[in-house]
């Protein structure tokens, strides 16, 4: 079965992007923010798409 959950807020992806821009990589930010790397890979792809 597949679980989802409430979308993470729109402030915390952008503070993710940024922190990847940074140079910070996604398993360091998903260490210090307890979720996984897919998330933080979810969010740079979230956010490209927006661009677009």
């Amino acid at each position: 079965m597949n679980q989802s959950r409430a979308p993470y807020p729109a402030a915390f992806r952008q503070q993710i992007i940024e922190l990847v821009q940074a140079g910070k990589s996604a398993k360091e930010l998903s260490k210090e923010f307890g979720c996984c790397t897919k998330t933080i890979r979810g969010c740079q792809e979230f956010c490209v798409k927006e661009v677009i």
